[in-house]
């Protein structure tokens, strides 16, 4: 049976290569091995070849060695369609040292050129594309038909995505977001390296920090509170201490007004009182160790992240998020706090850079309402250092001295805020 499979997985990958179009290629695997393979050329016809039985091998390991050679050669030879290739190029690239020698379209990225505001996983797009029955529920009790669907509604979008990217005239943004793809893999696969020491320095001062912060609140509330129970903060800041009641925020006058404990709702209470604000500064500092401090990293010594090509709706920018293949580490690397990015450590011989445009949206719109003010601001704080340009060129600081009717340099951190 087995050289009957493999016979047959050879016929359509030499079909796929004598026709020289692009295949689609669609995985489904666990955390450490795909279990099954699909594959189509054409939307009519698909195949796909299961790996794993249950959790284990379903060959051999010279069938298995047989097959990837197979998909290897498939990935040399012919140009390959995948839907979120930041996944299954990158899950092919790690485990079994294969890639791509051309990827021809990845069908997220096309979809998130042509309709930034739409959902973008194959289900959605085949919805709209497509005139398929959803085969969603072949997941449950038959993979194989599932994965086989995957790939044929995968090259079925392809011919349909093509038009709607040339008819809106976005060729150029669709190629600058595939040459991004290899990048980005290679920088999720390669990880961050972390200072171990500065990490187990940084956890102590978290835990040391939590402690002194608990014993205020122990002798502001006269007992001990568990505050990851929002029933005991509200009974403690409403009960025991009579303070004001604060609701979520309603969409409706409608729906019912639910007493909170939030970020905003402490904001308020720490004005009248100290223990919200105690309560504030704990819930920082254990976010900041559990999150981004007290964190698992690889054998290696590094954390590694998913670099997300389409993780924005519009603007061509970059998201993050939990790598499943390597998960190590905070997952979201946008949004590490100031003295956490201390734990992380270029290699040897190499620097971190950051850079960012300074109030780029505001220059946008000073020239496009000519505000000339603002644009003589601009033009002259162009290249000075931020001490200096937030000192006598901040766009912040001239909004609040306009509101407030102050010159600028009398002008507060708590007005600037404002402004």
């Amino acid at each position: 049976a087995s050289d009957v499979y493999k016979r047959q997985l050879q016929e359509f990958i030499d079909f796929c290569d004598s026709a020289k179009g692009p295949v689609a290629l669609d995985l489904e695997a666990t955390k450490t091995h795909v279990s099954w393979i699909g594959l189509s050329a054409d939307p009519n016809f698909a195949i796909s070849i299961q790996l794993l039985d249950g959790k284990y091998p379903r060959w051999p390991e010279r069938d298995e060695i047989a097959i990837w050679s197979a998909i290897a050669r498939l990935c040399e030879r012919c140009p390959v369609v995948i839907h979120n290739a930041v996944y299954d190029a990158a899950l092919l690239w790690y485990h079994y040292h294969i890639f791509p020698k051309k990827i021809y379209m990845d069908t997220l990225l096309a979809a998130h050129v042509v309709w930034p505001e739409l959902p973008r996983d194959l289900g959605y797009l085949a919805s709209i594309c497509l005139d398929v029955p959803v085969w969603k529920p072949y997941s449950s009790r038959d993979m194989g038909l599932y994965n086989a669907q995957d790939a044929a509604a995968t090259i079925a979008l392809v011919p349909i995505l093509e038009r709607e990217i040339r008819n809106a005239g976005q060729q150029h943004i669709f190629d600058m977001e595939m040459r991004q793809l290899e990048l980005a893999i290679y920088m999720q696969l390669r990880g961050i390296d972390i200072d171990l020491e500065k990490r187990d320095t940084l956890l102590k001062e978290c835990k040391k920090q939590l402690k002194e912060l608990d014993e205020k609140l122990v002798a502001a509330c006269g007992r001990k509170i568990n505050f990851n129970s929002p029933d005991q903060v509200k009974r403690l800041l409403y009960v025991d201490l009579g303070l004001p009641l604060q609701f979520k925020r309603r969409k409706s006058k409608e729906q019912e007004r639910k007493v909170t404990t939030d970020e905003q709702a402490l904001k308020r209470l720490a004005k009248v009182h100290p223990v919200p604000g105690l309560i504030l500064e704990r819930r920082a500092v254990a976010k900041k160790k559990s999150s981004f401090v007290d964190i698992t990293v690889s054998p290696e010594g590094k954390v590694h992240t998913c670099y997300n090509i389409a993780g924005t709706s519009f603007g061509g920018r970059w998201s993050s998020s939990k790598s499943i293949i390597l998960p190590y580490g905070s997952g979201n690397l946008q949004n590490i706090p100031e003295d956490a990015r201390v734990l992380y450590r270029a290699p040897k011989g190499k620097v971190f850079i950051g850079a960012d445009y300074v109030q780029a949206e505001a220059v946008v719109v000073a020239y496009l309402c000519l505000d000339t003010v603002l644009m003589k601001m601009f033009k002259d704080s162009f290249g000075m250092p931020p001490s200096l340009r937030k000192r006598e060129h901040d766009i912040h600081r001239y909004t609040a001295s306009l509101m407030y009717e102050i010159p600028m340099n009398e002008v507060t951190k708590a007005q600037r805020r404002v402004g």
